[in-house]
């Protein structure tokens, strides 16, 4: 096969090395064999840069530290805040999608028993008048039954609004964290990317705690090293 070319193909400009310091595009050659293409795709799919593995390891073993070295500026070795959290939440949600049918298994004996107080002020008023619009007793009441008639439906929409509930919670979580160092005048910016880091190390102990909770025995030991070591990773982290 013949040499590279000298300009980029991309932009034109004359290249000095395997990478086009104008665009940032690879040297290639215009038509690549096919054993090229399979390679390619073999080290797409196989390979995991270092920068994945040195920031996930330093997110679970050095709490804060990787918030602290993104606003020094040394961000370049790590992953960006916001795709970390993005990839790490899309695992676990997915995770917990393909569970969650697990969870409720068919024929079981325990069902949901709605118990309300009948002849409340709220339910006469609002079966005396079909018009108005429920109340919260009513609206809450409604949902349980749902959730007794299919708890598998009900158990899917709420693992499916799980991602929206935390992408809301988490600038909500930043500006408790603006209110608790007020004094210190940390930019809000700074508390975003704290939470974005903390929210993923969660997400992190989540999937770990439900792949190991799938093996008999472990279940209750994984869970309760959850519920301690959330806590406690965040108050090292602070």
């Amino acid at each position: 096969m013949s040499e590279g070319p000298s300009h980029c193909l991309n932009c034109d400009a004359p290249l000095h090395g395997p990478y086009c310091a104008a665009c940032g595009q690879r040297e290639q050659h215009r038509v690549v064999p096919l054993g090229h293409l399979l390679q390619e795709l073999a080290h797409e799919l196989l390979h995991v840069d270092h920068h994945v593995l040195g920031t996930f390891k330093a997110l679970l073993l050095r709490p804060g530290q990787l918030t602290v070295e993104y606003l020094e500026g040394r961000r370049a070795r790590q992953i960006a805040p916001l795709r970390l959290y993005l990839i790490t939440s899309f695992f676990l949600f997915l995770l917990l999608g393909t569970l969650a049918p697990r969870v409720i298994q068919p024929g079981a004996k325990g069902k949901v028993h709605v118990v309300a107080p009948k002849g409340t002020p709220a339910t006469s008023a609002a079966a005396a008048d079909p018009g108005a619009s429920p109340s919260f007793e009513a609206r809450m009441e409604s949902g349980a039954r749902k959730a007794e008639a299919d708890p598998r439906a009900f158990l899917g929409q709420i693992v499916a609004l799980l991602p929206k509930v935390m992408f809301i919670l988490l600038p909500v979580f930043a500006l408790l964290l603006k209110g608790l160092y007020l004094r210190r005048g940390i930019l809000y910016a700074a508390h975003v990317i704290f939470a974005l880091h903390t929210h993923t190390a969660a997400f992190l102990m989540f999937l770990v705690t439900l792949a190991l909770g799938q093996i008999p025995g472990l279940a209750g030991w994984v869970t309760l090293a959850l519920f301690l070591g959330l806590p406690a990773y965040l108050l090292l982290a602070l």
